[in-house]
């Protein structure tokens, strides 16, 4: 099992014909109004089938979920494993409980196990850093942005680019593809992206690029880049002698 993460497990006996178990498994510290999953696996480790076998979901107050309370899982063949997942939601900050319970009709018996949930408020941060602080004359400039999540959970980051000055060019990329939509930074780690500025003669301007995490909107950086293209490359221009008559 991953770290941070508990497990809960009951089992019963069942007249030395069926065997069930539940093991629970819940992450142990969740962030209010971010989902998290909890699995339930329920087994038959008896010779016998267990008949008409239920899972039962149940949540102290402030925790919600959209998927069915009552999961009905009929005959559970002896030596067999299922699986049931359920999409939970804290909605308060605290210590909070997730209840499961099985049930069969082979023996009219049940079964229970429990795992605590700490929701806790965290402050979430990103940051965008460039390779550029500032670019002049004509050539387009591939720049290296990085953006940064210090977060404990994977975050997708909106981006939003503008310019100053419209004469002034950008595109972003990733893989070296145009890049569309969000991009996705794991927990505590970095992902780079390219973004190419075209300046344009005789015209000043910046562009600002802006980033907006879509876990905690919140969390927001920015970075904006000077461009000047009253600054020339030699490259660019041919020079030719000035002939007076």
């Amino acid at each position: 099992m991953d770290a941070g993460q508990d497990q809960a497990t009951a089992s019963f006996e069942v007249q030395g014909w069926a065997s069930l178990g539940v093991v629970l498994n819940a992450t142990e510290t969740v962030t209010p109004g971010i989902p998290f999953d909890v699995v339930a696996q329920i087994s038959n480790d008896g010779g016998q089938i267990a008949t008409n076998t239920e899972v039962v979901l149940s949540l102290s107050e402030h925790l919600t979920t959209t998927d069915p309370l009552i999961v009905p899982m009929g005959d559970l063949e002896a030596e067999a494993m299922q699986e049931v997942t359920w999409s939970i939601t804290a909605d308060a900050v605290g210590t909070h409980t997730v209840l499961v319970e099985i049930n069969e009709t082979s023996i009219s018996d049940q079964e229970t196990a429990s795992q605590l949930v700490n929701a806790v408020e965290h402050v979430h941060r990103i940051q965008l850093t460039s390779s550029r602080e500032q670019i002049t004359g004509l050539s387009p400039v591939m720049l290296t942005l990085t953006l940064e999540n210090f977060g404990t959970i994977e975050d997708r980051i909106s981006l939003d680019i503008v310019s100053t000055n419209p004469t002034i060019g950008f595109t972003a990329y990733t893989d070296n593809q145009p890049l569309t939509g969000s991009v996705t930074v794991p927990a505590q780690s970095t992902t780079a992206f390219n973004l190419q500025i075209t300046p344009h003669v005789w015209e000043r301007g910046t562009v600002t690029i802006k980033a907006v995490s879509e876990l905690d909107p919140m969390a927001v950086d920015y970075i904006s880049i000077p461009v000047d293209g009253y600054v020339t490359d030699a490259d660019n221009f041919v020079f030719l002698p000035l002939i007076i008559r």
